[in-house]
């Protein structure tokens, strides 16, 4: 039951290639469902990074229920997605990994656990 979530200061449309690669990108490396999989992406925020809010950059949340020994390599990926799609400074892109417990996701009005 991943979500991801991207909140980025860059100044660029939201498309569907984006949304599927940032899916894909979980679907692929975690092994799940990609009908569980939800991402949402906030582009033209106004944030700061570093001393300036000219750099370009990107806070993701990614919550699953588990993620085993995947942390770095989501971590990797989903820098040069943030890298790629938004023009992010790797520097520059922060990332929370939540790991939630079964008993406290919903999918379709039913608990995962």
């Amino acid at each position: 039951m991943p979500f991801i979530i991207v909140n980025t200061n860059a100044e660029i449309q939201v498309s569907e290639n984006m949304l599927n690669d940032f899916s894909n990108l979980a679907a692929d490396v975690l092994g799940k469902q990609k009908n569980y999989i939800s991402v949402l992406i906030n582009t033209k925020q106004k944030m700061l990074f570093g001393d300036s809010l000219q750099n370009v950059g990107a806070l993701i949340e990614f919550k699953s229920i588990g993620f085993g020994d995947k942390r770095p390599v989501l971590a990797e990926k989903l820098k040069k997605l943030a890298m790629d799609y938004f023009g992010a400074q790797g520097l520059f892109v922060g990332i929370e990994f939540v790991d939630m417990k079964p008993c406290d996701v919903s999918h379709d009005g039913k608990l995962m656990g």
